[in-house]
């Protein structure tokens, strides 16, 4: 089995360089995946009714 480290060297042909912006690339989006599931999240509960103050407080922290 592979790690990630063995497949992000592998993809970035063994430079540091390319390997981290491929790894810095990688935590953006699914960073970016993560918000917008949050805000998908928060838009349901919202129209449900089961929207929370904790939520509220949550979202704006983010």
């Amino acid at each position: 089995m592979y790690s990630v480290t063995h497949i992000i060297n592998a993809l970035s042909f063994g430079s540091p360089h390319f390997a981290s912006l491929l790894l810095a690339f990688g935590l953006a989006n699914a960073i970016g995946l993560l918000e917008y599931i949050w805000a998908v999240v928060l838009t349901v509960r919202e129209k449900k009714g089961t929207f929370s103050c904790v939520d509220a407080h949550i979202f704006l922290s983010t």
